[in-house]
């Protein structure tokens, strides 16, 4: 019986036949990677229906932000839930998710720990249950027009390991893995203060440099955060983020930028 190192080295040479990482590890432009994916269209279709953590072994179509948006907190998710009501993303009826073994909720209450913010002992996970609880009904009494309903996702709904090879930054807000993608962490841009999204965005990677495949990233064969853009100006705004958060000391090195650009894609 395989070990889990073992599964995750298998793991990682399957990933490094996916014909995307092939691509970018040659250079070739991101467009003609992406253009030459049967169904590209399918990526970008429908709008999502729930709020779920950015980890990549999660299976829904959502919107993603770091534990549900638990690093950003409930009053930043809340304003940026309007916002996307306004935007005609969130409609009628929407869920906000935990999900067990949330590396963000970890995060999230280690940092009130050490500043001595929570009283009691709590989990992780309870804590992000509670949290998306919470958020849900905030949300119910503020946008009354809209139906929030709560929703945990367990492990066995889950893929059991991290392997995820890159960070989709998405600002279309409508992002779907379909085969031929490689796996990886989904980060939907919000109208969210820049630096609470460098924060996630720095964070997530150093989930996948620390987890999963972790040390097989290198300063060769790094962790690829993509940045998915409407246009050139919403690009430029991704790609300042994007090129801030890999800069950071925490995730230097082993961890690449990528642009893409849509309107340069057969959608």
């Amino acid at each position: 019986m395989k070990n889990q190192s073992e599964k995750i080295d298998a793991l990682w040479q399957k990933s490094e036949d996916n014909f995307v990482i092939q691509g970018l590890k040659e250079n070739r432009p991101i467009e003609e990677i992406y253009n030459s994916i049967d169904g590209i269209k399918n990526t970008f279709l429908e709008t999502p229906e729930c709020l779920a953590c950015s980890d990549g072994r999660i299976h829904d179509h959502r919107i993603a932000r770091a534990g549900s948006g638990i690093i950003a907190g409930e009053k930043v998710m809340i304003k940026a839930a309007g916002e996307l009501i306004k935007a005609g993303i969130i409609k009628h009826r929407f869920e906000i998710t935990s999900h067990e073994g949330c590396a963000a909720a970890k995060i999230a209450l280690d940092e009130l720990k050490k500043f001595g913010k929570l009283k009691g002992d709590i989990t992780p996970d309870e804590f992000g249950k509670k949290y998306a609880r919470d958020l849900v009904g905030s949300l119910n009494k503020i946008y009354s027009d809209t139906e929030f309903i709560y929703r945990h996702i367990r492990a066995d709904e889950m893929e059991k390991l991290h392997c995820e090879r890159v960070l989709y930054y998405d600002g279309t807000r409508k992002f779907k893995k379909i085969e031929g993608l490689p796996d990886g962490f989904i980060f939907t841009d919000m109208e969210i203060e820049p630096e609470e999204s460098i924060g996630e965005l720095i964070a997530l990677s150093d989930v996948a440099l620390s987890h999963g495949f972790g040390e097989r990233f290198t300063n060769d064969n790094p962790f690829r955060i993509i940045v998915l853009g409407e246009n050139e100006a919403q690009l430029e705004k991704l790609n300042h983020m994007a090129q801030v958060a890999v800069s950071s000391d925490n995730i230097s090195g082993r961890t690449v930028w990528h642009s893409l650009n849509l309107e340069k894609l057969k959608l």
